[in-house]
């Protein structure tokens, strides 16, 4: 008695499932599925249910904007310490949509970018100015510094690096 009421509400549940997930989605495909219990013969009837609708979307990366950088990494070569050098990425929206920069950021406070604000319209250019303080920096070693670009592109996230050897002031 116990298995009966127990399929019952299964079935209850499953069909309740089932109207609810049809009435809020356009595109489900329900297949029948049968299944057998351990202990019992009994058959249990369950709906499979498949959401079809992503499948019939266009593919979004088609309008996608996306960078173009004549370069993604600069070297200053050897500077002194105390010295600030700047450079300036360009880039062109080589993809279909307007290529907006959220974000740029850089990996340490002596590293300063400034991007354009403005979208970039498909085929146009934009720039990423990074200015570099070597303030406490002289070690004589190549230092290394990532600047982080968040924007409406494939991936979301771009890096762009720059160098410097940064020897000790004279005094």
């Amino acid at each position: 008695m116990k298995k009966t009421v127990i399929y019952v509400f299964m079935i209850f549940a499953l069909t309740q499932c089932n109207k609810k997930a049809t009435e809020n989605s356009e595109s489900i495909d329900a297949t029948p599925v049968t299944e057998q219990t351990e202990n019992s013969d009994d058959e249990i009837s369950t709906d499979v249910i498949t959401n079809n609708s992503s499948a019939s979307q266009p593919d979004a990366a088609n309008n996608e904007p996306k960078f173009q950088f004549e370069e993604e990494s600069w070297d200053f070569g050897t500077i002194t310490d105390g010295e600030q050098v700047s450079h300036t990425f360009k880039f062109k929206n080589i993809g279909k949509g307007d290529l907006v920069i959220s974000s740029a950021s850089a990996s340490c406070g002596c590293t300063v970018p400034k991007h354009t604000k403005e979208p970039v319209a498909p085929g146009k250019t934009g720039e990423i100015a990074v200015t570099f303080n070597s303030a406490g920096k002289g070690q004589g070693v190549p230092i290394t510094k990532d600047v982080t670009i968040i924007a409406n592109t494939n991936p979301v996230q771009s890096i762009l690096k720059i160098t410097a050897t940064v020897l000790p002031a004279t005094k």
